[in-house]
């Protein structure tokens, strides 16, 4: 029989290295580098054991969303992996039900998850859902490559604030505030006066991508040249109206799903504000 449990913080190396090898990371760049959150206290950890060594894992971080009339109880699911050695035999399953029953128990509107295992989340009813676009800097106006200007960078506490207080998405709160500082693989870069400031890149997840920025729209676009000074490829993420409000031209978007998503109950309708920026999505 298949025993699921909790697992506690003596736990989180054995986590990291089971993910980390899973999903392709080698040497000393890991998955926690690039998803903290996954080693925070904000999140619920289900593994498996074999043997007293873990060969199969599902997290869990229970949050809210803004939606149309108020905020949703949800839940996003993340580091999902079983050992090599061990699958074919249903531990991912078993734990993603388990999974499925503490977020419904919990009274959760809506799953959201992120993989590319679409056949094996459908069976357990996860459909894609939502949409997202990335739109390439270098296509938009006033974003070019020869502007020089003092740009600061890091993460602060001005940035955490405008993040918590925006409008959609999902919601943060002063007790996400250790795992969001504590993204190592993260670049950012920001304007004080007027304010502006903008996220590049997550590790091997979010490569070339700007996927968290806001404030004034010219100092934005000057940390957006930045970026493109460095990074030809580079593009910018976030909703459809978002970056044409930007400038970006309808037939330079590249539309995407945003992600899979499963309800708790046969009532839940998808809202179309719905939003999930890429420090959130795990």
């Amino acid at each position: 029989m298949i025993k699921t449990q909790e697992l506690t913080d003596q736990h989180l190396s054995d986590v990291n290295r089971l993910v980390s090898r899973a999903f392709g990371y080698s040497g000393s760049h890991t998955y926690f580098d690039d998803f903290p959150i996954w080693k925070s206290h904000q999140v619920v950890r289900l593994g498996i054991l074999h043997e007293q060594t873990l060969i199969s894992h599902v997290g869990i971080h229970f949050a809210e969303i803004r939606g149309t009339s108020g905020t949703v109880p949800v839940a996003l699911i993340g580091a999902v992996a079983t050992d090599e050695n061990h699958r074919g035999h249903g531990y991912s399953s078993t734990l993603m039900k388990e999974a499925i029953r503490q977020i419904e128990e919990k009274g959760c509107e809506w799953i959201f998850l992120w993989g590319s295992e679409h056949e094996f989340y459908e069976k357990l009813g996860f459909l894609l859902a939502g949409s997202q676009s990335r739109v390439l800097l270098a296509s938009l106006p006033e974003v070019e490559t020869h502007r020089h200007v003092q740009i600061k960078t890091g993460l602060t506490e001005t940035i955490f604030e405008f993040l918590k207080n925006r409008e959609t998405g999902v919601v943060l709160k002063d007790a996400d505030r250790e795992w969001y500082f504590s993204h190592s693989t993260v670049k950012w870069f920001y304007l004080e006066n007027p304010f502006a400031f903008v996220a590049f890149e997550r590790g091997m997840d979010l490569p070339h991508l700007v996927h968290e920025w806001g404030g004034d729209p010219a100092q934005l676009k000057t940390l957006l040249s930045h970026v493109l000074s460095f990074d030809p490829q580079a593009q910018l993420l976030g909703t459809h109206d978002d970056l044409i409000r930007l400038g970006a031209e309808p037939s330079n978007l590249i539309e995407e799903f945003l992600c899979l998503a499963r309800p708790c109950q046969p009532s839940a309708l998808w809202d179309e504000r719905f939003w999930i920026s890429g420090l959130n999505a795990c």
